[in-house]
């Protein structure tokens, strides 16, 4: 990496970048698992519970499950797919 650690030598693929998502004005690190892109926000840490959740194997229906009994839960149905 440089010295800023943005920049990996050639032939190494970045395990985590940072991408600027428009619709909400706010910086994201991605990172890909089993597949999976997934994102965190930069201003509040949250994370995509639906990839999470994909990713760690769980079923669409226990998935659906977790999610609707979150108490503190924030739909974001504007924005890019892989975040």
């Amino acid at each position: 990496f440089d010295a800023t650690g943005r920049i990996p030598p050639p032939g190494v693929k970045p395990r985590a970048t940072a991408v600027w998502w428009e619709d909400e004005d706010v910086i994201c690190f991605q990172v890909e698992a089993k597949g999976v892109c997934l994102a965190r926000r930069e201003d509040n840490h949250m994370v995509n519970g639906t990839k999470l959740l994909n990713v760690a194997g769980t079923t669409r229906g226990r998935r659906d499950g977790i999610l609707k009994s979150e108490k503190t839960r924030v739909v974001v149905k504007v924005g890019p797919m892989d975040l």
